[in-house]
Order: C-alpha cells, then structure tokens, then sequence
C-alpha cells in the first residue's frame, strides 16, 4: 500500500517514484502563539452596568526549527526540536500522504511568558503585566484531504518530492480538520489569576470542513536518460488555498481561588464549558521544489489559523448579571527549506 505504483495514475503527467526510501533535514522559521480577549459586561441595579475586557497572549518569539524527517513510500515521520531555549518548544508530525487522499498529524508546545493586558471602559489600557513564571501551550491538529482531480494532479509533489509532477495539473480539494489547543497559565503567581478574572486554564475543540484548490506549476521537466537518474530534473511550484468552516467549537476555562495567599495555594478549580457558534478559517500554503537525480531541494510557506468565540452569562448576585464573551485564536505560520535524499 505504502509503495507499490498506483496503475489510476496518468504517467503523462506524474512520475512514479523509483526509490521508496527518503531521508529529509528541514530548516524552518516559524513563530507560534495563540489569545484569549476575555469581555465582561457586568449589570447590576437599573440601567448599570461596567464593561472591561482582557486580554492574554502567549507567542513564542520568531525562532529556528530544524527537523529531520524518514519516509517510506507515504509514510512520514518527523521530529523537530528549536534552536535557542532548551524545551521551550518542541514539535512532532506523523503523514501519509497519498496521491488521491492524506493525513497529516502534529503535536507542538510552547512555553514562555504570557502577556496580560488589562482595558477599561473606555478602551484604555496600561501596560501589559508579564509574570516571571511560564505558560505553557500544547496543541494538536490533524487534517485530511481528498484531491479530485487525483489522476494527474500530485498533493505532495512539492512537499515531499515522492511522486513527481511532469506537467502542470490543479485539483479541487475537499479537507476536514481537527483543532485543540491547552493554554496553561502559571498559578505560582497571584497578580495573574487577579488580573484574569480568576481564569488560569483554557482549551479549545474545533472540527471544520473546508473546500478549495491547489495548483502544481511545471516549467521544466526532464525524464531520467539511459536509465541513469542522476539525468532526471524537475522544477514545480504549488499553491494551495482552502477556506475553512468551522462546524464545531467547544472551550473549557477553568476558574481558581487561592485558599493560601502566602504560598499560593489555590483550589482544584471550576471549570465551564462554552459553545461557540460557525466560523471561518483557512488553510494557505506555496511551496516550491527542484529535484535532480537522487536528491531535491525544496522551500515550503505554510499558515493555519483557528479561533473560538463563546459566551456565558451568570448571576453572581441576586439582581446582578456578568456576561463574559470569550474569543480564543490560534495561528501558526512557518517558512522553511528542505533537502531530501532519495534511496
């Protein structure tokens, strides 16, 4: 399955591959993070009521990722690690990746300090307080997708340079995605919790569908002569866009108290749950490949980008009313180059 030739392919148009072994070091420059704008509106006695809003961020600063990726056939396995701070993020993916369907799955976590930034009423603010302890954010995606067009258009030509595109070919693309993410704020610091409404935990679920197009561009193609494949060469660029509607959106905050505010101690937590209502996403990526004999390099832009936006209301009082509006985005976006020897 992994590697036997597919006989559906047009060969006019894709390569089959000859070596079902490749080893790939990549480089990428990335940065990752994710928000929370937490809005309060707070009601109490006739026609009063207090609005603020604050905001919490984690980013990771803009950083070096280098990987080291094995494939066979179209099973890939890759593990990452930053250049810079020891574990201050890591990375994992698993694909496969074939010419008609694939599922690509990633792990990534962050840890840094978060920023806390607190508006008024009028939309003022101070400046954002930055504890000196870590947060940490953990996410998971996997998404899948099915080419129509899968005869004589390659996905994965410029993304692993498996199969090969001989000639120009675009496809409509028909993807579902799975989002969460885990953003942990630090409970050794009491300031945090009291400046975020008490909240030190949030997670996000997000399923949604998407539908789009991606193009394989061919402007130099030249099949391996005399059997030799150190002749062969191959230049393709790709461009992907798929929008994405979010059919499913669920957050968790968890909120604390500290029972003991000498060594901050805090309780186990109550934690709510929000249903947000259908979004818009996307998925965009370009990527460009030149291939000669054995070995390839290739250059690749990838940009993913989800939120969540949920609302509660409650009573904290008789006669008193707080509707607090979460919306929580995740984004991440990389460039990177890659070297892949095939054997």
């Amino acid at each position: 399955m992994l590697t036997r030739p597919n006989p559906r392919l047009d060969t006019n148009y894709i390569a089959h591959p000859v070596y079902p072994w490749t080893v790939s070091l990549r480089n990428d420059l990335f940065r990752t993070g994710t928000t929370v704008d937490l809005n309060v509106d707070y009601s109490f006695g006739e026609g009063e009521n207090l609005q603020y809003s604050v905001l919490t961020g984690l980013y990771s600063p803009l950083a070096v990722k280098t990987s080291l990726y094995v494939s066979y056939g179209a099973l890939k396995l890759g593990f990452g690690f930053v250049i810079g701070k020891k574990g201050a993020a890591k990375s994992n993916s698993f694909s496969l990746l074939r010419p008609a369907y694939g599922l690509n799955f990633q792990y990534f976590s962050i840890k840094g300090f978060p920023e806390i930034t607190f508006f008024n009423q009028e939309g003022s603010s101070g400046d954002p307080y930055i504890p000196n302890y870590d947060a940490i954010l953990h996410t998971i995606s996997a998404d899948t997708y099915y080419a129509f067009n899968n005869k004589r258009y390659i996905y994965n030509a410029t993304y692993t340079a498996y199969h090969l595109q001989k000639k120009s070919a675009g496809s409509f693309l028909l993807t579902g995605k799975y989002q969460y993410g885990d953003l942990r704020l630090p409970l050794d610091d009491a300031s945090t919790l009291l400046s975020n409404e008490g909240v030190g935990r949030y997670r996000t679920h997000q399923f949604s569908l998407g539908f789009g197009y991606g193009f394989n561009w061919v402007p130099y193609h030249r099949d391996a002569t005399d059997e030799d494949p150190s002749t062969l060469r191959n230049f393709t660029a790709n461009i992907t866009f798929v929008p994405m509607v979010v059919v499913s959106n669920r957050m968790f905050y968890t909120k604390y108290t500290y029972l003991d505010t000498e060594v901050f101690q805090v309780n186990e937590g109550d934690t709510f749950r929000l249903w947000g209502g259908m979004g818009f996403d996307m998925i965009a990526r370009c990527a460009l490949c030149y291939t000669f004999g054995r070995y390839s390099l290739g250059a690749t832009f990838n940009y993913n980008r989800f939120s969540m936006i949920g609302t509660d209301q409650y009573s904290p009082l008789e006669g008193e009313i707080s509707t607090e509006t979460m919306t929580n985005r995740f984004y991440d976006w990389s460039t990177s180059l890659r070297f892949d020897y095939r054997f």
